[in-house]
């Protein structure tokens, strides 16, 4: 894509010289010459154009059928926004992310990675064999932003300086394409023209072939800010608890368990039923787990620590919905019943689950905070937390693919679970069994008969 603009005749550019300065800034802008909004054009030599589909809004049918290869190579705007949100949380309430860039810093070697670009800043991210590189530099203080080029001839490259500090970036698929829109934002943050919620929607659409609010199907990890309640004490208020002395126990909870909020539910059943469903020897459980594809699943007994503290530990074969590689891995999680659990009112469980059979599982685990409060007249809220703790340093890209697969886990286990919960019956399993026996007596008489 490229914008269309008249350059300011206070703006001196030459960018067929091939020195280190190509495309420097001479005068400072005045505001009065200052362009009042922007006009975003598709152009055929879009750094996208030639990678990924065209800038439209694809139709629901579309979006399901992209395959897990397409979602990989060519992630969606929503994606690389909470990318960026987790990478650099301290920027997210003070500008608004616009487009990203893979690129390669220059700092003795060049380190591969990405640029974040938002309305009030640039950010850069790498992490190469262990070195990780990570800074933000604000639009205002930026002094020019020029074209260069790679090795004297090679015109992939862009350097933004300061009063302090030149970045020389390299390695851009459509350089010219590229310096234009950081041109423009740095230039409409100086004169505190920032971009318009249409301007922005108009370069997703072209950059990304969305628009900011449409619905991503492929969007595998729940955002902490759109999809799911962020782990913020505020964002789960306390339920109405039926003893005074199980608030203090349940805001404790909330504001000491870290991870991001993925159940937060009701269910009209009495606390005990519903403890006993998910952490006992119960049929339920065993049913549930079966039906999600579980194998070998073995459920221990609680056994008394120290400090009142209760732990068992659970492990199963979980199937893989992957079309190369392992088709189920092994876990075994670890269910430690909190000290705090004031029995036939409230129960924390915390839930670590390591995994092993595929690549890089021994790299992370995963951690669920649970908690089962009665709520009356025969109702339990079910609050879950969930965080991924990595063990070991990784690449960017596997990173972000483990956090990717974990977190689609997680949601669609927490989603099967709601409505295996609300659906569930005492009675089923009885009648179910009662069913499975008479035809078996009646598979008997009918060989009987026959024989006879």
């Amino acid at each position: 894509m490229d914008l269309e603009y008249v350059p300011n005749p206070t703006f001196q550019m030459d960018t067929e010289q091939t020195s280190p300065t190509s495309a420097t800034i001479t005068s400072p802008v005045r505001e009065e010459d200052r362009p009042e909004h922007l006009t975003v054009k598709e152009k055929s030599g879009s750094r996208r154009s030639d990678h990924s589909p065209s800038p439209r809004t694809p139709p629901v049918s579309e979006k399901k059928s992209k395959s897990w290869y397409y979602s990989s190579m060519y992630p969606s705007y929503k994606t690389r926004r909470r990318e960026f949100r987790s990478l650099f949380s301290s920027v997210v309430t003070e500008s608004r992310f616009v487009v990203d860039y893979s690129c390669a810093y220059h700092k003795d070697i060049l380190h591969q990675g990405r640029m974040f670009v938002t309305t009030n800043s640039v950010c850069f991210y790498s992490y190469i064999f262990g070195w990780e590189n990570k800074f933000v530099v604000d639009w205002k203080e930026v002094t020019s932003i020029t074209k260069e080029k790679t090795a004297i001839f090679i015109p992939n490259a862009v350097q933004i300086a300061t009063k302090e500090n030149k970045c020389f970036f390299a390695s851009f698929v459509d350089r010219d394409s590229s310096h234009m829109m950081l041109f423009r934002l740095w230039q409409a943050a100086l004169a505190n023209q920032i971009l318009s919620d249409d301007d922005i929607k108009q370069v997703i659409a072209c950059e990304y072939g969305e628009g900011d609010e449409d619905d991503d199907e492929d969007s595998e990890c729940p955002d902490t800010e759109d999809e799911v309640d962020s782990g913020n004490p505020a964002s789960s208020p306390l339920p109405p608890v039926t003893s005074p002395s199980v608030e203090p126990v349940l805001s404790t909870w909330l504001s000491t368990c870290e991870g991001t909020t993925v159940c937060d539910k009701t269910f009209p059943r009495p606390l005990e039923q519903l403890y006993k469903l998910l952490y006992s020897n119960d049929n339920f459980y065993f049913n549930f787990q079966k039906e999600r594809g579980t194998t070998e699943l073995e459920i221990g007994d609680w056994e008394e620590v120290d400090s009142g503290r209760k732990v068992r530990e659970v492990s199963y074969n979980m199937a893989l919905n992957n079309p190369v590689g392992p088709k189920e891995c092994q876990v075994k999680e670890t269910q430690t019943l909190s000290q705090e659990t004031i029995e036939n009112q409230i129960y924390c469980i915390e839930t670590t689950a390591e995994n092993s059979g595929v690549p890089y599982a021994d790299s992370f685990s995963v951690v669920t905070h649970s908690c089962l409060v009665d709520t009356g007249n025969n109702t339990t809220r079910l609050l879950a937390r969930a965080e991924i703790r990595f063990k070991k340093d990784l690449w960017g890209f596997l990173r972000e693919k483990i956090e990717t697969n974990a977190w689609a886990g997680i949601k669609s286990y927490y989603s099967s679970l709601s409505l295996a919960l609300e659906s569930y019956s005492e009675n089923a399993p009885q009648q179910a069994s009662m069913q499975s026996h008479q035809a078996r007596i009646a598979r008997k008489t009918s060989m009987k008969s026959r024989r006879d």
